[in-house]
Parts: structure tokens; C-alpha cells; sequence
């Protein structure tokens, strides 16, 4: 091309415009690779959100259960372990729970608004229910035992 010019590239200027890091074929398969990459990391970082979204929901849900039963504000230490120790058993994540093709927990619908019912649901899918059946059986025997 400098030639066509009428200009004369030495050898070291040719060098220096011919290096380059990235070549066409590293240009085809990163391609790809760098979609995949991007998909994956997008899913994730949404299960991530729902993950933390059911674990808040199931969390305040124990609380106020713990509110019910008398066990808040007076003891605690207890309703923290128990919490942890349901939590530890069931998994909560709506998406595992639908990658792995676990059942669902069975619940009725409560009666509310949108909000009620949305959070009834992510509880259901991510089987947060079943997290707080048994944060509700560890929270009775460590009020009974420890009394």
C-alpha cells in the first residue's frame, strides 16, 4: 500500500503495523465464547437476585411467626438459631428448586393484595415454605427445652 503511495515503509514501521493482538480467527472464537459468557453471568446474577429476594421474604416471614408465638423480642439468640439451623436444611431458591425439578410445597393462596400473593408465591416456588415448617418445630423445641 505505501508503494501504490509512491511512500516507502522500512521494515520496523511494517513491524509495528502488523502487530496486533487480536487476529480474525481469535476474533471468530472469542466471539462466541464471550455471548456464552455473558448469558451465563446474566442468569446468575438474576438467580442471585431471587435468591436473595426469597431468603429476605422467608426470613421476615419467621420473624413475624416468632412475633405470633410470643418468642421476639424476648428471646433473641433462640429465634437467630433456629432461623440459621432451617435455613441450613431447606434451600430456599426458587431456581434451584425448578433446576433440580424438586415439588413444590403445597399452600393455599392468602387472601391480600398483589404484594401478599407475589410473596406467597416466590415462597411456594423457591420451597421457603418448607424452611418455615421447620424454623417453626425448631423454634417450639428450643423454647421448650431451654426454659
Amino acid at each position: 500500500m505505501g508503494q501504490i503511495a509512491g511512500v516507502e515503509l522500512g521494515a520496523r514501521t511494517l513491524k509495528i503495523l502488523a502487530k496486533d493482538a487480536s487476529g480474525c480467527l481469535t476474533g471468530v472464537l472469542w466471539w462466541p465464547l464471550a455471548k456464552l459468557v455473558k448469558v451465563v453471568l446474566y442468569f446468575l446474577t438474576i438467580k442471585e437476585c431471587l435468591d436473595w429476594l426469597a431468603e429476605g421474604t422467608v426470613r421476615a416471614e419467621m420473624v413475624r411467626s416468632a412475633c405470633e408465638v410470643g418468642a421476639l423480642p424476648a428471646h433473641p439468640k433462640r429465634v437467630r438459631k433456629a432461623m440459621v439451623r432451617a435455613l441450613r436444611e431447606e434451600n430456599c431458591s426458587p431456581v434451584m428448586r425448578v433446576l433440580l425439578r424438586r415439588p413444590r410445597p403445597q399452600m393455599a393462596l392468602p387472601e391480600g393484595g398483589w404484594t401478599v400473593r407475589l410473596v406467597y408465591r416466590l415462597v411456594r416456588m423457591g420451597g421457603g415454605l418448607l424452611a418455615i415448617e421447620s424454623f417453626s418445630q425448631k423454634l417450639a423445641t428450643l423454647m421448650v427445652g431451654e426454659e
